[in-house]
């Protein structure tokens, strides 16, 4: 997950964030549902950005 990272700067400190491939792997298996409405809305998200899935 760490080399698929994606690094924000917010004013002087820098974020790492997990990429949309990441967080819809760990949602993925979960069987809650509220993960399954966050995996489609990744999925949404990844194909409007060409990031992914």
């Amino acid at each position: 997950m760490y080399r698929n990272r994606i690094e924000k700067d917010i004013g002087r400190v820098r974020f790492n964030l997990a990429s949309i491939e990441d967080l819809i792997a760990l949602k993925t298996g979960t069987g809650r549902k509220q993960d399954a409405s966050d995996i489609e809305a990744l999925k949404i998200v990844a194909r409007a950005t060409g990031k992914g899935t």
